[in-house]
């Protein structure tokens, strides 16, 4: 729904003056400011309509009333004085010392006439400079702040740019931004301020790039008219064509300079080929400046329009209305509360209205100034209570023998209208004034005007939009409190509470000033949510038992206490619900409300998800960082999930079109997130179902903004990009499917020895300090997943900082190109220092917004560190609820929960069309208490997972990353995957289980070592131990921190299995032929290097590449042993 322009309601003192304090004025009346302009009086001060004095020279007046005031007389001041108070914003254009000199200084004067003022000073120079006092225009500050001197041709003189860079963007923008920071200020402080600007240092600033890119060799280092720039680059400079006209080019990537040469016909070779070459620059100059000569500009926009080649034609002012149907239109284009010069309805694609011109208020660009005094009285009707000629009947036009009243203080100082020029125009050829002919105000008496300003009646109370506090109920008091009498307050909220009490009898009505114990929003509907409160029976730690409760739901959202903290019903008896509330309880009594809200608790999905860290109940940590300015969590802070505020590119899927039939989980639309995730799927919420009657059109949308109707069984509904799902109800899907593609981590224990696959289950249970978290991390750095949901449940701080720091520096190869792995990451993080309730609903979060990118067609990995830490949690609610303990405390249906989660993973063809087939992989971390296995968690999700990655401490202690123990961890995909292996690395099952039985085979033979010696084992056996040996150190290990070892694909994983492997065979047939192992090892010594320099090669250098030379060492490997078993 469209708004009135947002800057509607302030009011707006413009001084006269030149370009930037004028251009400030015309932004704030854009957007709906009323701006009132004092002009000199005109020497004819009491002009009529037959001769009305001229328009003003300036030509910054769009929207804007004038009156004409006499500033050297007392009574002229005294009416500047008397509006003060009436107004938000003073724009004071004049030089250093002038407001001072006229009586009305910002800090003595104005602001203590009106506390909330905001005086806007607009000057040339700095107010504290050398040339503070000096006069100056637009040339002389953009030369003394340094911007002049990079404007201009090598060798030639610097060239004024009109006067865009100082007057307008130094100065009138740069003001107007001032205006608005300090609006925004006295939103929070409810005071006004002074808000300085200068030309100086406006432009100065709008020159930052160069001035900082003046250190960086070959951007803007040189004279001016040499660099990248500011034209001394030919492809970023302007060139005349045939027909005297002007093409600008500007293409600065290589890109776009290969589709300029192809738009010209020149190839690269004409002029040496390296186009950042400073040697060919002029020849590539001439080349251009020759061919641009060749055809008029009309036929070369015919040439580049629609191409990226950066090249567009230099338009004359004069012809963009004329020939190009150019409409001016604001600043900036605000969707859903316009400026005026622009009006756009709710529709999509509804054209636009003209916008206007310079001093236009209607069609076209022609000029109509605005004239000394007109529309002055309108505006001083609407902020004072001037009624033309006569206040309400009340002010009668003095005699002509009266005398003039005495002239007391200037407070009450009465001005002369023969030191005010009110002219009247003819209203009837302006459909946008009132249509009653002013009259004359010249008429009024002192007496009359004094009267005037002495009735306290009429003082209004000054108010403004932007100082008003963003409440939900509740009187609405001004920031300017202290213009209100006491008393006058009091009956407001007396007033105020007896409408409320009549229109919700039921409700008795509060005492004044006694604080109600309901939240505002409830104070507000409370008529409609009576049923819906109840109240806090009784406490204990995260748990609450609340009272009145009938009707309630389980796992219903409710909102806890005054601060409306967030809780979830877990236990429902009689008219009394149990709730595990997810923040912290301290302060909460009982007897305070707790209001139900109707719904499960649900996350947002949709656009946004992507580079963004929650807590456990999908609250986003920046966006309350944000809010409220503090390293920590408020209680009850409500900031959505979703960033409302962000627009996000919308493509509608394809012949989709009205009158279609939709149906839950169809895909009618998707958005480019980022350049990871290019293409996030819009789908209808699994539930929905109807006939489209509103189909969206392609465009940018906020992901709240309703953008598709659908209409079932006569109803319609509205939907937007993003949808809600409980946390604790599994998505439909249309089927499950069996996981046959592996699920690769990058470490070559666990994808060649115990291998998941996607959708698949894993656990790794570990004792503390063993590595679950850094495998973890691992995988969600290094697997082939599209989506990698992180949850911290339980754990420390510090180890989700360590995400935070390291996911955005680490890359992964998308078509050519390194992206950060953040990307493609949503991290839930429920620390160790959160409340322990939120550690259960952690998990719950996660795995919903995991299957939600799964039902996109995503295969996702969603990693839980760690379960244990969940589980506790409900040991802990558990036992405050008094449910009777089972093992080590934990509650009986541990094994249920962890089962209902742990189901959710799977492959599956998702609902809706186009057909989607993704999976969820889900990856446990369990932290059993001193590495003991038989831990209650450890052996309810071991009989629940298909993969077991057991860590081993002893392991750890040695350094062995990552510490899998080979012989306690298994896996139940190795038959799942033997189509996947056969159809791409046949040899690598069997390579694999070779490895296992090698390492199995050891570890027997380590027992009889230790019990009689090497030497007493046979040569086989001694060939198996070595290469054992040569396992662990180089083949299970890897070095996570270097860029050779981090990540370790399949096909390396393969050839490092078949190197080592054919190593093994080689030797035992040398022993076969009578050789001894000890001969053979000692001539086989350098082969032996180099298999422990496999892991060596960077996996980055191709597999083509880093094959050849595995082959190589086979195919020497080989030589080797047959010159040895020939001797």
């Amino acid at each position: 729904m469209t708004q009135s322009p947002p800057l509607t309601g302030l009011r707006v003192l413009e001084f006269a003056g030149l370009a930037p304090g004028p251009f400030a004025g015309l932004l704030l009346a854009d957007y709906g400011a009323t701006v009132l302009r004092i002009d000199r009086a005109h020497p004819s001060a009491h002009a009529s309509s037959a001769n009305p004095p001229p328009p003003t020279p300036d030509q910054l007046v769009r929207r804007k009333s004038s009156i004409a005031v006499n500033t050297k007389t007392l009574q002229g001041l005294a009416l500047i004085k008397r509006l003060i108070p009436q107004t938000d914003i003073l724009i004071d254009p004049f030089r250093p010392g002038v407001l001072e000199k006229m009586g009305l200084s910002p800090s003595e004067v104005l602001l203590k006439l009106n506390p909330q003022l905001i005086v806007a000073r607009m000057t040339g120079f700095r107010r504290d400079g050398k040339y503070a006092d000096m006069a100056g225009h637009d040339i002389n500050y953009i030369a003394v702040s340094g911007v002049l001197s990079m404007l201009g041709r090598a060798g030639e003189k610097p060239y004024a740019p009109a006067n865009i860079v100082g007057d307008f963007g130094g100065g009138g923008l740069v003001c107007f931004v001032g205006i608005l920071l300090a609006l925004l200020q006295r939103e929070q402080t409810g005071l006004g301020q002074v808000v300085e600007a200068n030309m100086v240092d406006g432009s100065g600033f709008l020159a930052s790039m160069p001035r900082f890119a003046m250190e960086r060799k070959g951007t803007w280092d040189r004279e001016r008219g040499t660099n990248l720039l500011d034209g001394g680059a030919p492809f970023y400079d302007t060139y005349e064509t045939k027909d005297g006209g002007f093409m600008a080019v500007g293409a600065l990537e290589p890109q776009f300079f290969e589709a300029l040469l192809k738009g010209l016909e020149i190839k690269a070779e004409e002029f040496g080929g390296d186009r950042m070459d400073r040697r060919t620059w002029e020849k590539q100059r001439k080349i251009y400046t020759a061919r641009f000569k060749e055809k008029t500009r009309a036929e070369w926009e015919t040439v580049f329009d629609g191409t990226d080649a950066c090249c567009t034609p230099v338009l004359r002012q004069q012809e963009l209305r004329r020939e190009r149907g150019f409409d001016q239109r604001p600043i900036v284009t605000l969707r859903n509360s316009p400026g005026h010069a622009i009006q756009e309805g709710e529709a999509e694609g509804r054209q636009a209205a003209e916008g206007q011109g310079i001093g236009v208020e209607g069609d076209g660009w022609s000029e109509k100034g605005l004239r000394s005094g007109e529309g002055g009285e309108d505006v001083l009707g609407q902020w004072m209570g001037w009624t033309k000629g006569n206040h309400a009947g009340e002010l009668k036009p003095a005699r002509a023998s009266q005398a003039p009243a005495r002239r007391s203080n200037w407070s009450l100082m009465p001005f002369d209208t023969k030191d005010i020029d009110w002219h009247s125009p003819d209203h009837s050829t302006q459909p946008r004034r009132p249509q009653t002919p002013p009259a004359r105000l010249h008429q009024l008496s002192f007496e009359g005007a004094v009267e005037y300003f002495r009735r306290p009646s009429q003082i209004s109370l000054p108010t403004s939009p932007l100082a008003r506090p963003h409440t939900s109920a509740g009187l609405y008091s001004s920031a300017r409190t202290g213009y209100i009498e006491k008393a006058e307050l009091e009956t407001q909220q007396q007033r105020s509470q007896e409408q409320a009490a009549a229109t919700s009898p039921s409700t008795p009505p509060a005492t004044p000033g006694t604080p109600s114990t309901m939240p505002p929003k409830q104070q507000q509907n409370a008529d409609s949510v009576e049923n819906q409160v109840g109240s806090i029976f009784s406490i204990s730690g995260p748990v609450i038992v609340a009272q009145n409760m009938i009707g309630c739901a389980m796992y219903e959202l409710c909102k806890v206490g005054h601060d409306q903290l967030v809780g979830e019903v877990i236990r429902i008896e009689a008219d009394k619900a149990t709730i595990q509330v997810y923040e912290e309880t301290a302060g909460v009594t009982v007897g305070d409300p707790v209001t139900r809200t109707g719904k499960p608790l649900s996350v947002e999905l949709g656009p946004g998800l992507m580079e963004t860290i929650y807590d456990g109940i999908q609250r986003p940590l920046k966006g309350i960082s944000d809010e409220s300015k503090s390293i920590y969590i408020p209680r009850g802070i409500d900031v959505p999930s979703l960033d409302r505020t962000r627009q996000w590119e919308f493509t509608p899927t394809p012949n989709m079109k009205e009158g279609d039939h939709i149906t839950g989980g169809d895909c009618f639309g998707t958005v480019w997130e980022n350049s990871l995730l290019n293409e996030h799927r819009i789908l209808l919420p699994p539930r929905a179902r109807g006939t489209i009657t509103r189909m969206p059109k392609k465009g940018s949308y906020t992901v709240d903004q309703k953008i598709l109707e659908v209409e079932f069984e006569g109803e319609k509904k509205e939907y937007s990009m993003m949808h809600e799902w409980p946390v604790r109800v599994p998505r439909p899907v249309t089927d499950k499917l069996s996981s046959q593609e592996p699920f690769v981590v990058g470490q070559r224990v666990l994808d060649a020895l115990f291998p998941g696959v996607q959708g698949g289950t894993v656990c790794i249970p570990g004792a503390f300090g063993c590595g679950k978290t850094v495998i973890s991390q691992s995988v969600s750095k290094f697997s082939n997943s599209d989506i990698i949901v992180y949850v911290g449940c339980g754990e420390r701080g510090n180890e989700m900082a360590e995400v935070l720091m390291d996911f955005p520096e680490l890359t992964i190869d998308v078509e050519g190109r390194k992206e950060p792995i953040m990307k493609r990451t949503c991290l839930i993080a429920n620390t160790s220092n959160m409340p322990v309730a939120a550690r259960e609903a952690s998990i719950y979060t996660g795995i919903t917004v995991a299957e939600y990118f799964r039902d996109q067609g995503k295969n996702v990995a969603m990693m839980a560190d760690s379960t244990s830490r969940w589980a506790e949690a409900l040991r802990e609610i558990s036992g405050r609820l008094g449910e009777m303990p089972a093992d080590q405390g934990f509650p009986a249906y541990l094994g249920a929960k962890l089962a209902s989660f742990y189901e959710r993973a799977g492959r599956v063809i998702s609902m809706g069309s186009p057909e989607r087939k993704g999976s969820v992989s889900i990856v446990g971390a369990v932290s059993p208490p001193g590495g003991d296995f038989s831990d209650p968690v450890t052996s309810s999700t071991l009989g629940i997972v298909q993969v077991f990655w057991g860590l081993d401490k002893k392991l750890a202690q040695r350094k062995h990353f990552p510490s899998i123990n080979t012989s306690q961890s298994y896996s139940k995909y190795t038959t799942t995957l033997e189509p996947f292996y056969q159809r791409e690395m046949p040899e690598f099952p069997r390579m694999a289980a070779r490895v296992k039985e090698i390492l199995s085979t050891s570890e027997d033979l380590d027992q009889v070592v230790q019990l009689v010696g090497k030497s007493a084992l046979g040569d086989g056996d001694k060939i198996t131990l070595d290469v054992a040996t040569l396992l662990k150190e180089d083949f299970l290990q890897q070095n996570g921190y270097s860029d050779y070892d981090q990540y370790c694909p399949l096909w390396k994983t393969a050839w490092m299995m078949r190197c080592m492997m054919g190593f093994h065979d080689e030797a035992q047939k040398a022993i076969g032929t009578g050789q001894a192992w000890a001969k053979v090892r000692d001539a086989t010594a350098d082969i032996q290097t180099r298999l422990r320099s496999m892991k060596f090669e960077i996996p980055e250098d191709g597999e083509e590449k880093v094959g050849k030379k595995y082959e190589e060492l086979e195919k020497e490997m080989q030589e080797k042993f047959a010159s040895v078993m020939d001797e």
